[in-house]
């Protein structure tokens, strides 16, 4: 998928590519799924029989099974996979600690406040005219499963055993469905009785079932809850029975975003802009060491989004901040504090070099487009924390916060979220995994305006432009680490092109409020609008072009607010 913004224009403009080749239509969204691509350790335990490749749990679940014996047959309910390239077995007393590609992220908004899915071999039992179940499960998890996340591989939190179900249990996989979308943990084995296949995958609405489970499930030594925004690794130990999986799947759609800079920022897609030399990347630490110097010019260490956010769309920035020193009042003719900033920018409006961060509300001057999280520290009035929204014509909408110290050598975990429902800015603050301090919203009043953002950043600002009699300054050194943004779900979903002697068609889920238009290209370059569609409500579309060239031809689709 190429998302891009047109010259001009402040709607999302997304764009998903279908490529047809001499008749055969092979569609491609452009998302990445979220499954488990590397073991880090596997234990079997007792009697694992010949399910020992501990690789077999990487990837997404099972399709189909490809018996040399039995042939070539499909995954579903009744059709659990069995082989020992499909599954892992877990015998009493093992173990086995995978990691996922991306981060997993705790997302309430996640149906049924689900987060990640565990897929094992479990099916349904047959009555007695073999189409339909009794509704009781075979092949299921005959001990206890303790399922612990972590964000780094290192610290292991242990889901609550009365919340997280075992796996390989609830519910048969289904190739048919979305391994990312998880059934309705209230569905019971009554639920399914007497129900033929189609049955079955009526109450599985698209789903391809597995177990479900959420991060917010995490519990210390101590048995309280902890506040883990993400976790990247998990580790499964069986005590009694066994249990044989088979995939994990994160449920929403991996990061737009994630950095935990283990590797080189500049070679993914990071740079900076204005003192380079504030920004260094520690390949030691893994992480990326700032210095917030208001002595400077404007400086940004920043990555485009590849799309421009509005009020109009959902997203969400989080990170770790740990500082290890902060001198205020640096200048002596700037006495008091100034911020250090991490939020989304506008590329265009930050580089302006007439743009003077701590003038606050100033028609020439004044920032714009910006969702910002900003730390005043203490100079007499409070140590302060201030979430921002700030218009494309300088209008504030923030929230100032004290008093709320963020101590050095201490590691403090940031989460900006924005939902375009209620127009609100939800910030919330935590230290070692635990609520740290509560943060007011901010609602974007009813005469604001809009913001347009593109990019990500570490923000240090220059202290010009202040008003001389409150003037600040800083200098403070720390860390930015595991930085992650989340952008909005494509505006349409469950596409599918298909060719017919009348030519080539596009059909996908739409969403009320954006025109879609389907273009043709013979060679990627040049492109022509064939169809378009202006949706109303939410539902299903078609696009078509009915008058086709012969032999090749190319096709995408475009998504505009």
């Amino acid at each position: 998928m190429n998302r891009r913004l047109p010259s001009g224009d402040s709607s999302i403009m997304r764009k998903v590519c279908l490529v047809c080749i001499y008749g055969l239509m092979f569609v491609s969204s452009g998302l990445t799924a979220n499954h488990a691509d590397l073991v880090i350790a596997y234990e079997p335990g007792a009697n694992p029989g010949a399910l020992t490749n501990a690789a077999a749990i990487l990837g997404e679940p099972s399709r189909q099974t490809e018996d040399p014996q039995w042939g070539t047959s499909p995954v579903d309910p009744f059709s659990p996979p069995y082989l020992a390239s499909q599954l892992v077995a877990l015998g009493d007393g093992g173990s086995i600690v995978v990691r996922l590609k991306h981060p997993i992220l705790d997302d309430p908004g996640n149906p049924h406040g689900l987060d990640f899915l565990v897929f094992g071999n479990a099916f349904f039992q047959l009555n007695g005219d073999w189409t339909t179940t009794s509704g009781f499960l075979g092949g299921t998890n005959a001990g206890s499963t303790r399922i612990s996340v972590s964000h780094d591989g290192i610290t292991y939190y242990t889901l609550a055993p009365e919340l997280a179900p075992p796996p390989d249990h609830w519910f048969p996989t289904d190739h048919a469905g979305a391994p990312d979308r998880p059934m309705n943990p209230a569905l019971t084995a009554a639920d399914f009785t007497g129900r033929d296949l189609d049955g079955i995958r009526a109450l599985y609405a698209g789903s391809a079932g597995g177990t479900g489970y959420d991060l917010a499930w995490a519990r210390g030594p101590d048995g309280q809850a902890v506040h883990l925004p993400f976790a990247r690794y998990l580790r499964f130990d069986q005590a009694g029975g066994e249990a044989q999986l088979d995939a994990i799947s994160a449920v929403a759609p991996p990061p737009a975003i994630f950095a935990d800079f283990e590797t080189d920022p500049l070679l993914q897609g990071w740079a900076a802009l204005g003192e380079a030399s504030l920004f260094q990347w520690d390949p030691a630490a893994g992480s990326l060491q700032v210095a917030w110097d208001s002595s400077k010019t404007n400086s940004y260490f920043h990555r485009p989004l590849g799309v421009t956010l509005t009020r109009q769309d959902d997203f969400a920035l989080s990170f770790d901040l740990r500082l290890d020193s902060v001198v205020i009042g640096v200048d002596p003719a700037k006495p008091f504090t100034f911020q250090l900033a991490v939020g989304l920018i506008q590329l265009q409006t930050a580089t302006n070099r007439e743009l003077w961060r701590g003038s606050g509300v100033d028609a020439v001057h004044g920032p714009r487009n910006l969702v910002e999280f900003a730390y005043f520290p203490d100079s007499g009035f409070g140590a302060t924390i201030s979430p921002s929204i700030i218009s494309s014509n300088n209008q504030f909408a923030s929230q100032f916060d004290y008093p709320i110290e963020l101590s050095t050598d201490t590691t403090f975990h940031v989460l900006l979220r924005y939902t375009a429902s209620d127009q609100t800015l939800r910030t919330t603050l935590s230290r070692s995994h635990a609520g740290f301090a509560t943060i007011q919203d901010v609602v974007l009043p009813a005469e604001f305006t809009d913001f347009t953002v593109d990019a990500v950043a570490i923000c240090s600002y220059s202290d010009v432009g202040q008003d001389p009699r409150f003037g600040g300054s800083i200098l403070a050194e720390g860390t930015v680490d595991n930085l992650v943004v989340q952008l909005p779900p494509l505006p349409l979903d469950a596409l599918v092109g298909f060719v017919t002697p009348e030519g080539y068609h596009v059909t996908f889920n739409g969403k009320g409020g954006w025109t879609y238009t389907l273009e043709r290209s013979l060679d990627l370059t040049e492109w022509t609008e064939r169809d378009t569609h202006s949706s109303i409500q939410s539902g299903p579309v078609m696009l078509e072009d009915l008058s086709p060239p012969p032999g090749q031809a190319f096709y995408r689709v475009g998504a505009r607010r």
